[in-house]
This record gives structure tokens, C-alpha cells and sequence, in this order.
């Protein structure tokens, strides 16, 4: 562990922690790692006398409640790692003041609630890992529509219980590549949902409970050149669904219902011998 006062880099993992403010950290400290600790709570004020901080490893602890304006006092942090704690919610003010972070990472909790304008501080955020929490719905109004994360390019809500998707609700996250929702409950796609994303790349939605895709339900993707819809309940996919999907590369569909797809769901530029890798497996289908 790094004690020197102009120490860059402070290791406390796997230390016993209960109380953070136990422990006194340099001013001039750039990277704190206090993974693998017992805390409970992050206190507001802790970080009052970091102002080089940049990456911040809470990781692996037992956190459950992180105090308003926690982390107000350090506006230069670029990684903030929460992941695998015991986090419930997110509240208008946890994570306030933080208007350089990059990267926010909240896999692992049991997080269900999302205040609105939680977010509104994080206009330079370009990657959100939310993976394995328990929201069931998206919560509109959490990003400043006068200052919108122009710069996220990666969304990740792996294995939560979300629903449906409210149109609209990405329009403002316009350089997204990248957006993974797989093993969630989503039942459909609205009309016009993606119309915004033409900078999308990789779209996820495998294991979920998604039956048809019409014409415009993926309408606008012109970029995309990965879409996994395997192991869902598919059994329809209408002529047009993927149109706009002049791009794609790597289409996988196994594992749902289909017992017929017409090759009129594609561009007429488009061929699916032009598609390099294109999975149909496990389905009862009879091609057109």
C-alpha cells in the first residue's frame, strides 16, 4: 500500500474496511482502488481534499446507501467502479457534481429505482454498465436534455426485468454503438423505437420475450452490423423488418418459432449469402 503523500495510486483492497473515513488519502492521490472491503455507506464530504482524483474502485464491498453529494467534490473523476454492491436506488443527488466521469459502472446491485435528474451532471459519460440489477422499466428524464451525453457509446442492461422501451427515450444518447439488453422481459419494439441510432453497430436482445418484428421496428439502424434476437419467442418477422439493415454482418435468430422468413425482410441489396455470419439454427421453419 502507497502511503508516501504524492502517491498517485492508493491499493486498500481486501483491508477489512467498514469505515471509510478511517483512513486519511493524499491530496495529490489520483487512483483509489478499495475493492473487496465491508463498507456500508459512502458519507458526503470524504472527498473534499481530492481534487486530482480520477478513478475511484468502490467495487465488492457491501454498500447500500451512498449519501447526496458523495462525490460533488471530486468533478475531475473520469471512472467511478460501484459494481457489485448492495445498492438499491439512485438517487436525483448520488451521483451530483461528477461532470467529467466517462465511465460509471453499476453492475452487480439490486438497484430498481432511478430518480429523475440522476444523471444530469454526466454529459461526458461514454460508457454505462448496468448489468444484473432489477429495474422493470426505464425511467424517462434522467439525462439533461440541454446537456445530453453526446459521448455515450456503450449502454449495457444485461439480465434485468425491463419490459418495453418507450420511443424516444434514446433520442438524446445519439452516438450509442452499442446497446445490450438481453435476458430482460421485452415483449415488443414500437414503431420508429431506433429512428435515431444511425451511429449503432451492436444491438443485443437475445432471451427475451420478443414475438414479431414488423416493418419499422428496427427501422433507421443504417449502421448496424450486429443484431442478436436468438432464444425468444419469434414466430414472425414481417416483410421490410430489416430494411434498413443494409450494413449487417453478423444476424443471429436461433432459438425462437419461426416457421417461414421471406427473404423480402431484407434490402433489395441485400442477400443473406452477403451476411457472413447468419443463424437460423433450432428454429421450425420452412424457407420461402
Amino acid at each position: 500500500m502507497c502511503t508516501a503523500f504524492e502517491c498517485s495510486y492508493i491499493d486498500l483492497r481486501h483491508q477489512g474496511i467498514e469505515d471509510i473515513t478511517t483512513f486519511v488519502i493524499p491530496a495529490g492521490t489520483e487512483k483509489i482502488d478499495f475493492q473487496f472491503n465491508n463498507m456500508l455507506t459512502i458519507p458526503s464530504g470524504y472527498f473534499i481534499n481530492m481534487p486530482q482524483l480520477k478513478h475511484l474502485n468502490l467495487g465488492a464491498n457491501r454498500i447500500e446507501n451512498v449519501s447526496d453529494f458523495a462525490f460533488s467534490n471530486i468533478s475531475g473523476l473520469t471512472g467511478l467502479n460501484l459494481e457489485n454492491n448492495d445498492l438499491t436506488i439512485i438517487k436525483e443527488n448520488t451521483l451530483k457534481g461528477l461532470v467529467n466521469l466517462r465511465h460509471l459502472l453499476l453492475w452487480h446491485n439490486d438497484i430498481h429505482i432511478i430518480e429523475e435528474k440522476s444523471f444530469y451532471d454526466l454529459s461526458k459519460l461514454e460508457r454505462l454498465d448496468f448489468r444484473e440489477n432489477d429495474m422493470d422499466h426505464l425511467i424517462e428524464n434522467i439525462f439533461d436534455p440541454l446537456q445530453p451525453p453526446v459521448y455515450l457509446y456503450d449502454i449495457d442492461y444485461d439480465k434485468n426485468k425491463i419490459k418495453n422501451f418507450t420511443v424516444g427515450y434514446f433520442d438524446v444518447m445519439t452516438a450509442l454503438t452499442r446497446l445490450d439488453f438481453q435476458q430482460n422481459q421485452i415483449e415488443e419494439l414500437s414503431n420508429n423505437l431506433f429512428l435515431n441510432f444511425s451511429n449503432l453497430e451492436n444491438l443485443i436482445l437475445q432471451s427475451n420475450k420478443l414475438q414479431f418484428i414488423y416493418e419499422k421496428s428496427l427501422k433507421g439502424l443504417v449502421n448496424l452490423k450486429s443484431l442478436d434476437l436468438s432464444t425468444n419467442l419469434i414466430i414472425y418477422i414481417e416483410e421490410k423488418g430489416f430494411y434498413d439493415l443494409s450494413k449487417l454482418e453478423n444476424l443471429d435468430l436461433h432459438g425462437n418459432y419461426l416457421t417461414t422468413l421471406s427473404m423480402n425482410i431484407f434490402h433489395p441489396s441485400v442477400q443473406p449469402g452477403d451476411i457472413s455470419r447468419f443463424d437460423m439454427s433450432n428454429n421450425p421453419y420452412l424457407c420461402d
